[in-house]
């Protein structure tokens, strides 16, 4: 089932979270409701259904999430090949092979994570809920290979120390880090001259602050494609100390 959400249990699950990235949603092995209840067949049923998304996108296929019991589709568990089968098809196709365990993580099923039960191992896994014992916590875990940045690099926003303002009246704070405060003023000129070179022209407010002052008859695609300009001028920007 084609989307572009990575959520296909209900859609008041995906309002307000636009834009997504696309996504293609495959069968759940449901050997309940599958013909026969044959296990093998409902598990190649799925795995043939994953492998032609990615024989239909010739390794545009960046991965692959798989929750290991189904939660909100009803706690279904699947055939214990299917894991095995799915992160075969990843190898085979050069895409990561990611496992939801937002619900079933943190010994759910008697295991840390309930993917070591079919005897897999994940490339990254998504936890939260019990991680974090009623505050709301997330994390992401990958294997040390793909977590190889330069110390920073996935806090690729430490300069934006705050961001404050109504409506299309906003004021984002430059700083050389967050906790030392200290205005990010050079680095605010490189930021408006790299988003200024690839059509979004900004002015500053203050000595290290972007204003954001857009026309009102600002449409939904000119305020996605502007912030996506600026994000890519910030990313570009080092601060110096």
């Amino acid at each position: 089932m084609g989307s572009l959400s990575m959520t296909d249990s209900n859609p008041v699950a995906r309002k307000r979270f636009e834009p997504f990235l696309p996504v293609e949603h495959a069968p759940y092995p449901y050997v309940y409701r599958f013909k026969n209840e044959d296990e093998s067949e409902c598990s190649n049923n799925s795995l043939n259904a994953v492998g032609k998304i990615f024989k239909k996108h010739r390794g545009d296929v960046a991965s692959v999430f798989f929750e290991p019991i189904s939660g909100e589709g009803g706690y279904i568990v699947p055939p214990k090949n299917f894991a095995r089968g799915l992160k075969q098809l990843c190898a085979e196709y050069g895409a990561l092979f990611c496992v939801d365990e937002v619900q079933s993580g943190c010994f759910r099923t008697g295991k840390f994570l309930a993917v070591s039960n079919f005897g897999v191992v994940p490339d990254i896994v998504c936890m939260s809920k019990a991680i974090g014992g009623g505050v709301p916590l997330g994390a992401t875990i990958a294997r040390n290979d793909l977590m190889d940045w330069e110390r920073g690099v996935h806090e690729e926003f430490e300069i934006i120390g705050d961001v404050r303002g109504l409506g299309l009246m906003i004021g984002v704070e430059l700083v050389k880090t967050k906790k030392s405060k200290k205005p990010a003023i050079k680095e605010l000129e490189r930021v408006l001259s790299s988003a200024g070179d690839n059509g979004l022209l900004l002015l500053h407010a203050g000595k290290n602050v972007i204003r954001v002052c857009p026309p009102l008859i600002l449409s939904k695609e000119q305020a996605l494609e502007g912030l996506e300009i600026l994000r890519d001028s910030l990313k570009k920007v080092r601060v110096k100390e």
